[in-house]
């Protein structure tokens, strides 16, 4: 991973990955990701 490449879908990327919050990137960034993919799937 490029921690300095933005990569992906601004609406499904994660707070951190955006630079809108001083934290690092983890495993929970795919959480977020999941969760925004899942409630598009279940909302339309």
């Amino acid at each position: 991973m490029r921690p300095n490449v933005l990569e992906g879908t601004l609406g499904y990327l994660s707070p951190e990955q955006t630079g809108r919050m001083n934290r690092g990137i983890d495993y929970r960034t795919n959480f977020y990701s999941m969760g925004v993919t899942s409630y598009e799937l279940l909302t339309g």
